[in-house]
């Protein structure tokens, strides 16, 4: 059997590695458009620092994994959106974090309430009051199911509910539910009502369009396997 010579042996290995690597680049595709998808911006975090910065896909907060997409998916049309996609994060963002304040302060006036040994659970008050505006907001336009969470008395029989979110830590009495009933459904009502609430849904809708059509134009790229441009990991693979 005649022996290889290193110029073939060289080529063959290089071949299998740009495979294996363009392997991983469908695959890191993949990931990457599952990540293009705010999901529901309104709903309540576990850690209020998670509103502080707009969202951004994990894959691109690596810098390796980023340069690689970028290089190897080179559909213009999708780079477009995206680079709008951003700008509209970040305005959405800003708009999120200034009703989160007033939300805020609204819970801090209710002195009332915490002179009548009340407990507001501030957090999960003004977190739960903008998510029902949201909510609200869809069923009023017809886009979501489902009567609003009512509030009862925890299952502990301490504090107040809505839904699954506890935001009051001290009631023991069914009549104790109304007052804080009534002040959780006036502030959901004021910022339901504020020009930056609307103007936030008018974001976050635009954001899910543009999700959307960067969705499928991905899945295009990705089906067509219309990877095979070199970046900076595999550029001497191709000689």
């Amino acid at each position: 059997m005649p022996r290889q010579k290193a110029s073939d042996i060289e080529k063959e290995i290089k071949a299998r590695w740009l495979g294996e690597h363009l392997e991983e680049v469908e695959k890191l595709a993949g990931e990457w458009l599952l990540q293009l998808n705010l999901g529901n911006p309104f709903y309540p975090p576990r850690d209020e620092r998670v509103w502080e910065a707009p969202y951004e896909p994990a894959i691109e907060q690596a810098e390796v994994k980023c340069h690689v997409g970028r290089q190897h998916v080179r559909s213009r049309s999708l780079w477009t959106h995206h680079t709008t996609w951003l700008r509209l994060l970040r305005a959405f963002n800003e708009h999120r974090k200034e009703l989160l304040k007033v939300a805020n302060e609204f819970v801090m006036s209710q002195a009332h309430l915490q002179l009548k040994q009340f407990q507001i659970r501030r957090e999960s008050f003004a977190f739960s009051a903008i998510w029902e505006a949201h909510e609200g907001e869809l069923r009023r336009r017809g886009k979501s199911g489902g009567p609003p969470p009512e509030y009862l008395l925890n299952d502990a029989g301490l504090g107040v509910k809505f839904g699954d979110f506890l935001i009051e830590g001290a009631a023991t009495k069914e009549e104790q539910v109304l007052p804080v009933k009534k002040s959780h459904e006036n502030l959901t009502k004021h910022l339901a009502n504020s020009d930056r609430f609307q103007e936030a849904m008018r974001i976050w809708s635009d954001i899910e369009d543009l999700e959307k059509k960067m969705g499928e134009i991905g899945r295009r790229v990705v089906k067509s396997h219309d990877i095979l441009y070199p970046c900076q990991y595999c550029r001497h693979l191709w000689k």
